[in-house]
């Protein structure tokens, strides 16, 4: 490959995904949330209820387990939460999209009928309801040398049809997709001992935001992982506050972080705690 060859395929790289435009929520197809290529709208609407349904169950259980404050401070708490306000914001979108879908379509069946039959009732009609045209009627129908004539345009589509409440729902989107993915990683590379329920928990929320990839129209582009990692980081800055807080309160009551009202990760060892703590703390 030469170097005119790569310059050009950088350049397009650059001006294209990479382009600082593509960090912008703006789309073109106000309805991408709400539609599917693979199927109809209806098909959508079962699949995210179902997913939105396996959500809750999974985050109820989590309630049902010895709650304390702590659990509020779980990177896959929040990503739970976000998960199910996304669902449900898209649910209720396509829901409302199919609805009027419907309405539209009753309407212009409607109207449809009311002036088929009133051309049936106008003079110049036959039986069979066509018109029967006469000499000077020719006069008004265009031929090919009047259009000929007649300028063409070709009108671009505008560039932002999404609504900003729809951006939002881009932009939890974007979160949940990335930070199920950190979770899931995070867990398995930290966890000592393994919990089926947790795993399946964490595994089923990366194939939730992958089917919801793969089944909707929802736009993806590389530059909005800036967004989930800036969600990470302020997760971070909140946990190292919390953290902080516990144990100088942990110290001042001369107990073990471990024991600490704010341990937000009981399955870690924390015999070590002072060595290899706040390493994995700040790891992820």
């Amino acid at each position: 490959m030469t170097f005119a060859e790569t310059r050009n395929i950088l350049s397009r790289l650059t001006n294209g995904e990479l382009g600082l435009n593509r960090l912008s929520f703006d789309f073109h197809d106000a309805k991408a949330f709400s539609r599917s290529p693979w199927g109809p709208a209806m098909l959508l609407i079962i699949v995210r209820f179902v997913i939105l349904t396996c959500c809750a169950v999974f985050l109820a259980n989590d309630l049902m387990s010895p709650w304390s404050p702590a659990w509020l401070l779980y990177l896959s708490t929040w990503n739970a939460i976000l998960t199910i306000i996304y669902f449900l914001a898209t649910l209720i979108s396509s829901t409302v999209e199919v609805v009027h879908e419907c309405k539209a379509l009753t309407e212009d069946k409607g109207n449809f009928q009311e002036e088929y039959h009133v051309s049936r009732t106008l003079p110049g009609r036959t039986s069979t309801g066509l018109d029967v045209l006469e000499d000077d009627d020719y006069d008004d129908i265009p031929t090919d040398d009047d259009s000929d004539n007649e300028p063409f345009f070709l009108e671009s589509p505008p560039e932002d049809q999404l609504p900003w409440y729809m951006k939002c729902v881009w932009l939890l989107f974007t979160v949940n997709t990335n930070t199920s993915i950190i979770v899931l990683v995070f867990y398995i590379s930290t966890a000592t001992v393994y919990q089926p329920i947790l795993v399946c928990f964490y595994v089923s929320m990366v194939i939730f935001m992958m089917t919801e990839t793969a089944m909707s129209l929802v736009p993806v582009r590389f530059l909005h992982c800036i967004y989930a990692y800036s969600f990470i980081v302020l997760y971070i800055g909140i946990k190292a506050v919390t953290m902080t807080v516990s144990d100088s309160a942990a110290l001042h009551n001369r107990i073990l972080p471990c024991e600490s009202f704010f341990n937000i990760y009981g399955w870690r060892d924390y015999s070590d705690y002072q060595r290899t703590g706040p390493f994995n703390d700040y790891l992820v």
